[in-house]
């Protein structure tokens, strides 16, 4: 499956909400097709030498929006690689012209109780946009200001449920992409 179609795919790249296995099915797909994987917010993290939710408590949340979009620009340089980027990264318009122009995108979306229930698994508290209250509440209201968004950004949309595994979810964003 590394040849075939995905020899002219440039990059991959998973947008979505936080809990929506953007890391993980990255990790697989990037591995399916041989290619490099790269986790934006990773590399923010490396960047700064701080975790995002340093970041946010530290400098705010324009700042880590600014070091997101430069540490987009600059990934979006390689090509061939599959890339998860942060949730709200489709909120700057020229990070979603950037990710368009840069690669096929690819909206994995999830009902907000699947979410919730993994970002609650995850340690919701280590995620600075739900620090302060119910996951799901803010989840719910997060998604209803960018699920238009992720929707219109993306080439290519992979429902998920909670039946579904990581592996199954690849294999649904693989042909996806043969059929785009």
């Amino acid at each position: 499956m590394a040849n075939g179609v995905f020899a002219t795919v440039n990059n991959i790249i998973l947008i979505g909400m936080m809990g929506a296995g953007k890391s993980a099915v990255g990790r697989l797909l990037a591995e399916k097709l041989q290619r490099r994987f790269c986790d934006v917010d990773l590399c923010i993290e490396k960047a700064a030498g701080m975790s995002i939710a340093d970041i946010f408590a530290n400098e705010g949340e324009y700042s880590f929006r600014k070091r997101e979009r430069e540490a987009l620009t600059y990934i979006l340089e390689v090509k061939e690689q599959v890339i998860a980027t942060g949730g709200g990264a489709v909120m700057d318009e020229d990070n979603v012209f950037k990710m368009r122009k840069g690669g096929q995108v690819v909206y994995l979306s999830a009902p907000v109780e699947l979410l919730a229930k993994r970002v609650n698994a995850e340690g919701a508290t280590a995620r600075p946009l739900l620090a302060n209250g119910n996951a799901e509440e803010a989840i719910k209201s997060l998604l209803a200001q960018r699920a238009n968004i992720y929707s219109r950004a993306a080439h290519v949309v992979v429902e998920q449920t909670a039946e579904y595994k990581q592996t199954q979810v690849a294999d649904k964003v693989l042909a996806a992409l043969e059929t785009a």
